[in-house]
This record gives C-alpha cells, sequence and structure tokens, in this order.
C-alpha cells in the first residue's frame, strides 16, 4: 500500500488514494475549511457502481456522484472532489466495456455563493487550456466532457439551483497524460488556500465561465 502522504499519481490504486484523500482533509490549513470527498468520486449512482463492480477491481473503494452531491458539509460552503471517470458515456455501452477505456481525473468543486440562493460549479480539468483554445467562442456545457455535463443535471435534479459553471485548468501537455497527479496538486492548492468561488477569484486563476 501506499504511504497514505504520498501523492497518488496514474497507477495509484483507490484504496491508497482514498487514504490520502481522507489524510488531506485532515490536514488542510483552507480558510474556512473545504469538504473533500473521501473517496475519487467515478460512478453515477449506486446501480451503476454495482453493475460494473466486476469489471473494475477498486470498484469499492470508488463512490458515485449522488453520494458526493448530498454529502453532509459539517458546515462548510464548499465541497470538492477527486473525480475519476471515463471520458465518455457508459450509458448505451455493453456491460464491460469501461473497463478497456481511458479515464480521466478532474476536480469537481460546489461553492455556496454568501449572499446567494444556490451554488457555483467549479470544474478543474488540466486539458482545459487546450480545450478551450480550440473554441471560437465562450465554452457551452455542451463542450465539456460527459461526466462534467452530468455532475451540472445531477446537482440542478437535486433541486438546487446552479447559479453559474466555471471551467479551468493547464497542464495536461504528454502523450500519455498525467491528468491524477495534476489534479492532485492542484487539490492540494485549494486544501491550502481554498476554492474560488466569486467572479474576480476564478478570473484571477484562469477559470472561464461556461455559458447555458
Amino acid at each position: 500500500m501506499l504511504d497514505p502522504l504520498a501523492a497518488p499519481h496514474e497507477t495509484t490504486c483507490a484504496e491508497d488514494t482514498t487514504l490520502y484523500l481522507r489524510d488531506l482533509h485532515d490536514r488542510q490549513t483552507a480558510t474556512p475549511r473545504i469538504y473533500l470527498h473521501p473517496k475519487p468520486v467515478s460512478f453515477y449512482t449506486s446501480r451503476d457502481k454495482a453493475d460494473w463492480r466486476a469489471y473494475v477491481p477498486d470498484a469499492a473503494d470508488r463512490d458515485t456522484f449522488a453520494t458526493f452531491i448530498k454529502a453532509r458539509l459539517d458546515g462548510a460552503l464548499t465541497a470538492a472532489a477527486l473525480f475519476q471517470t471515463w471520458g465518455g458515456t457508459y450509458v448505451g455501452q455493453p456491460i464491460g466495456q469501461w473497463d478497456e477505456e481511458d479515464w480521466h481525473c478532474w476536480i469537481g468543486a460546489m461553492v455556496k455563493i454568501q449572499g446567494g440562493v444556490g451554488k457555483v460549479i467549479v470544474i478543474w480539468d488540466s486539458n482545459a487550456r487546450a480545450i478551450l483554445a480550440r473554441l471560437e467562442k465562450p465554452p457551452a456545457l455542451a463542450n465539456l466532457a460527459a461526466p462534467m455535463r452530468k455532475l451540472v443535471r445531477m446537482v440542478q435534479e437535486t433541486g438546487v439551483r446552479v447559479e453559474q459553471v466555471w471551467y479551468g485548468g493547464d497542464g495536461n501537455r504528454t502523450v500519455d497524460g498525467i491528468c491524477t497527479q495534476l489534479s492532485v496538486a492542484q487539490l492540494e492548492i485549494w486544501a491550502a488556500c481554498g476554492v474560488p468561488g466569486e467572479t474576480d477569484g476564478l478570473v484571477k486563476h484562469g477559470f472561464t465561465k461556461v455559458q447555458g
């Protein structure tokens, strides 16, 4: 097993990633403190997790979007999670095919803005700068990967008003990709400094507002 203080990388199993995330939550210095989900998030619902358990060896140590969205925050205004998902959508795909596809790691956060009635969703993706550079106009929700769009929809389906969605990130320039290492490094920054939620802070940190 990985030292729980060691940062996860591309081949780290979910069990060791969970140890790291729990340790990071406990040693964070962000003021106010943020809720860091204790497991990597990979499946949409518990039914999806059950369907794919036989094909994902460490499924037991992975959580669902639904669990993250409904988690008790113990007074925190911000909740963040490390997502490890298939880049496409598994809806309509044969059971087991997901095991043969590439996975992508990114961060999703829900921020309650003081004075606001809903939440701002902040998505950090190591591929974001390259994706945004290919667009001729501000990004729409349709430009985001399927699991990112699903996060937004599932938050909305709980009755929470999503006031804004922001997308940003950078660093993944290698052929094989180091999205896990880059995402973990960003999560360390958020655990130390907090997650920007106001427009000025998001723009300052390189995020772009998603349209529609």
